[in-house]
């Protein structure tokens, strides 16, 4: 019997060996911080428009500068371009909604349009109402129609505007600022101003030494954020000094700020005028 359980103890022993430092972990915790993500896609909202643009840059033929025309890029890619005529874009322009399309010239959009691929505008862009983008890059302001949907991304180096009642999948940037009409569901926004709701003036200026916001009972800080379980409302005019993860809904009051990234699981709200 002897010779057995050590037999069994030794075997038992050689396959915990793997699981050792797990069980240190367990009940020693040490690494409480979230891991580093090596895809630098993670903390830049507009990582793929960036990687969209130079992609374009090294894949357009050479002699894609005139006329109205279509062709493939360089990796084989179909493309229609336009930078001739500022009319609408037809469905006629040789099946135009199943290429990436590049608009050199200001365009109005026709309703009800799906671009199925990646859409590039040169010029100020105003979309049609109902219409389902792929993924949008522009250089100048970008105006969506209501009930737009974006599937993937969205980019403007202008300001972007979006119409009511739209559907904001993926990443969605500008550098300038976004604008969201009423009932518009999204999932990441950036920019350097988001403002929602009909067009107000701006916020009134902080004042000069504002109050620090002092966290609930329950509130537990990882890393650079503040994690909150449950529901969570910020006063009116206070100054929170990190970025805000809340289990639940979130309310900020008018004048207060926060430095640093906001992310709440339920609804949330804060009034048009905030910082």
């Amino acid at each position: 019997m002897l010779p057995f359980l050590a037999l069994l103890g030794v075997t038992l022993l050689w396959f915990a060996l793997p699981l050792l430092p797990a069980l240190r972990e367990l009940l020693r915790p040490s690494d409480i911080a979230p891991l580093k993500v090596v895809d630098r896609s993670s903390g830049h909202v507009a990582y793929f428009a960036r990687n969209f643009r130079q992609y374009l840059d090294r894949a357009l033929p050479p002699e894609a500068g005139v006329g109205d025309y279509s062709g493939k890029l360089l990796d084989g890619t179909g493309f229609v371009r336009v930078n001739l005529h500022p009319g609408p874009l037809r469905d006629a322009e040789q099946g135009a909604h199943h290429r990436i399309v590049i608009l050199d010239t200001p365009q109005t959009l026709e309703d009800g349009a799906s671009y199925l691929m990646e859409l590039y505008a040169r010029a100020p862009l105003v979309g049609g109402g109902k219409s389902v983008y792929r993924a949008l890059y522009a250089e100048g302001e970008v105006v969506l129609g209501e009930g737009s949907q974006v599937l993937r991304w969205a980019h403007a180096v202008g300001q972007l505007n979006v119409g009511a009642h739209s559907v904001l999948r993926g990443r969605v940037s500008s550098d300038v600022g976004v604008v969201l009409g009423g009932d518009v569901v999204f999932e990441r926004i950036g920019a350097p101003v988001i403002s929602v709701g009909a067009a107000q003036d701006p916020p009134p200026e902080p004042p000069s030494a504002p109050q620090s916001y002092r966290a609930p009972e329950g509130a537990r800080r990882i890393g650079d954020h503040l994690r909150v379980e449950g529901d969570l409302e910020i006063p009116e005019g206070v100054l929170v000094g990190s970025s805000l993860v809340v289990a639940g809904r979130l309310r900020i009051g008018m004048g207060a700020i926060v430095q640093g990234s906001v992310k709440a699981q339920a609804t949330s709200s804060w009034p048009t005028k905030h910082r």
